[in-house]
């Protein structure tokens, strides 16, 4: 589990592919850390900042986003 993690079911992987053919990969919990998980990538950060996690079509803008600048997340559930 990561910081302050009480459930398995809020989890999401970032990961996003780097020049030398590595993927750097980012684990982090509850949807509401989504959008600081981008802050060191300020193309990123300054399009997503103002949107809200919680509403389903900012959301999906914030994966496009994050998609077009070469992130994938994909939302972990814990069976």
């Amino acid at each position: 589990m990561t910081n302050n993690e009480l459930t398995m079911n809020d989890t999401y992987l970032i990961t996003k592919r780097q020049e030398n053919d590595k993927t750097e990969i980012i684990k982090l919990s509850y949807r509401s850390n989504l959008i600081n998980a981008f802050e060191n990538d300020k193309s990123v950060f300054s399009k997503i900042e103002n949107l809200n996690v919680n509403d389903i079509v900012q959301f999906r803008k914030i994966v496009s986003i994050a998609y077009e600048n070469d992130y994938n997340i994909y939302q972990l559930t814990r069976l």
